[in-house]
């Protein structure tokens, strides 16, 4: 039977209404009961759900608080808080429908996610980005006297220490006074931003609500970590201009002057500073897959130069041989004995010998390299409400004519220096698939096999396995390349075959099809792989704490043998 989808629509803004005329256009059915950001939440349809409910209708819910209450195999869509490694929430309903948006939705889309800065990023001009704004501000209700309003707040009631503004608003419509100060009184769209001008904070506030615009310390996010589980905060953006919102409850629970002296006084991480290093290690067996199946010669299954035929599709992985050029390089060469390196290193001709010859052929090296100008990505780890953020290094793969390979994640963390953050980072940052699935507790007396899809990954997330692992083009999770949250999972027809599939966060490194999990599926030029350990990646890392350096120095290993925890 064909899957029939039921969209529920949240908080109207622009986005939401793009996403309505979407629907209405391909005739697909919705409820909206026109909700604001505030009351916006499957708890709100409950109503609806049971009305049009039938075997084959698929519920999709698009940006609703209280997920815990959607009901089985609905569809959850949001890009913000947790969220916020997604697709925008029109380009996630686009592909849900495969429609292609046109230029002035992706306009719309770029507004959504990163507001001006992104919209400028993506080359909009000053009139168009105008224009969207405006759009933004009649379909959220915003009237002229708004906006007089919101100038007059922005010229006569605002505070500035520093290069922080604080803003007291003479009107309950935050966007209007947002949009006045960065298009009317800095005119950030038409001329180049310096200095003097720009703020790096802005903080308004009136007496139920304060939203901060500017860098976004984890330390806020953490700290208000429970407000935000609540549906009292809530936070998303980029970079330095990303944003963080408290609602009245939260204004109520926490003060406001203790909310805004904490705004103000919150520092962004020095980021020339390393707090940890890490490296997730992916060993897995491989094979080419050829018409002759098992019957093949192993030079033909294990061919170094088949699999590198095959890489070169996509112009990502550059084949890179050893070299000693530096210090650091000379270091760790100089580290081995000959043999080893012959084992290790994929070796250029100036370090090949007349012993090392024959072994030429037994690895293959690569390293990632996503475009043709130097970028850093980022690797993100988004666990309970918390997204970890880690500057990618480099991405290494090492094949050899034995049928083995080693994908590997070397990860600088700038950001998070508490050695329960590097803990987290080591656990979950390495998972591959889920270790288990999540039952219902009676199965366990009762010997039932009856089982809920919907709470395979639901029980596990948080646990075992994060929310979702991603690759992006900048940090925060922003810009997503590649990305992983184990929902397929909830499909059984998805593990058939066995376990383990491999990741989005790796597929999306390689050409298109170009790995298979399961023989039956290739059609003879695809490559075979399996992972050699299990539903995790192997991980090295190093942690900069000299308070724990200092204990450990302190101990006296002869009179107080130190005990394992």
């Amino acid at each position: 039977m064909k899957k029939s989808y039921h969209f529920l629509l949240g908080g109207h803004d622009l986005e939401m209404s793009e996403i309505k005329k979407v629907l209405e256009e391909l005739k697909i059915p919705y409820s909206d009961k026109n909700l604001s950001w505030d009351n916006a939440s499957w708890k709100a349809y409950e109503d609806e759900i049971k009305k049009n409910e039938k075997d084959n209708t698929t519920f999709a819910g698009i940006e609703l608080k209280d997920k815990d209450l959607k009901p089985p195999g609905s569809i959850d869509i949001d890009h913000h808080n947790e969220n916020r490694c997604q697709e925008s929430s029109l380009e996630q309903v686009a592909g849900l429908l495969n429609y292609e948006l046109n230029n002035y939705q992706k306009l719309i889309v770029a507004n959504d996610k990163g507001y001006i800065w992104e919209m400028l990023n993506r080359g909009a001009s000053p009139k168009d980005i105008e224009a969207i704004r405006q759009k933004e501000r009649e379909t959220l209700g915003i009237t002229k006297d708004d906006w007089q309003k919101a100038k007059e707040s922005v010229n006569k009631h605002v505070k500035k220490k520093g290069n922080i503004w604080i803003i007291e608003a003479q009107t309950p419509e935050f966007t209007a006074i947002t949009d006045y100060l960065w298009l009317e009184k800095l005119k950030i769209h038409r001329k180049k931003e310096t200095a003097k001008e720009i703020p790096e904070k802005v903080i308004i506030h009136n007496d139920n609500t304060v939203n901060y615009y500017g860098p976004l310390s984890p330390c806020i996010i953490e700290k208000y970590s429970e407000l935000i589980k609540e549906g009292k905060a809530y936070y998303g953006g980029q970079g330095e201009r990303a944003y963080f919102g408290f609602t009245e409850e939260a204004i109520n629970k926490e003060g406001k002057n203790n909310i805004l002296k904490e705004l103000i006084a919150s520092k962004p991480v020095d980021k020339t500073k390393m707090f940890s290093y890490h490296i997730f290690l992916f060993p897995f067996r491989w094979k080419n897959i050829t018409k002759k199946g098992n019957h093949d010669s192993l030079d033909n299954k294990y061919s170094l130069k088949v699999f590198d035929e095959k890489l070169k599709e996509e112009d990502r992985w550059e084949k890179r041989p050893y070299k000693l050029n530096n210090g650091t390089t000379y270091n760790e060469y100089n580290y081995f004995f000959d043999f080893v390196r012959e084992i290790l290193y994929y070796q250029g001709e100036e370090l090949i010998t007349d012993d090392s010859l024959p072994n030429k052929n037994i690895i293959s090296h690569y390293e990632f390299n996503n475009s043709d100008k130097p970028q850093i990505l980022y690797y993100n780890i988004l666990v309970n409400n918390k997204l970890y953020s880690l500057e990618i290094d480099s991405i290494i793969l090492n094949i050899y004519s034995t049928g083995v390979g080693v994908l590997s994640f070397h990860l600088r963390n700038r950001l998070y220096k508490n050695e329960n953050d590097i803990l987290i980072i080591n656990k979950f940052g390495r998972r591959l698939f889920p270790p288990f699935l999540g039952l219902p507790d009676e199965n366990v007396f009762t010997g039932s096999t009856k089982d809920m899809p919907c709470d395979y990954i639901r029980q596990v997330k948080g646990t075992e396995l994060p929310d979702a692992i991603c690759i992006s083009e900048k940090e925060n999770g922003m810009d997503v390349l590649y990305y992983e949250d184990w929902q397929s999972y909830t499909n059984p027809d998805y593990f058939k075959h066995g376990p383990f599939q491999l990741p989005g966060f790796i597929t999306g490194l390689f050409p298109e099809n170009f790995f298979t999990v399961h023989e039956k599926e290739s059609t003879g030029k695809k490559i075979y792989l399996r992972p050699a350990l299990d539903d995790r990646m192997f991980v090295i890392s190093w942690y900069a704490n000299d308070k724990i350096i200092s204990e450990i120095s302190k101990i006296s290993y002869c009179k107080n043998p130190p005990a394992y925890k």
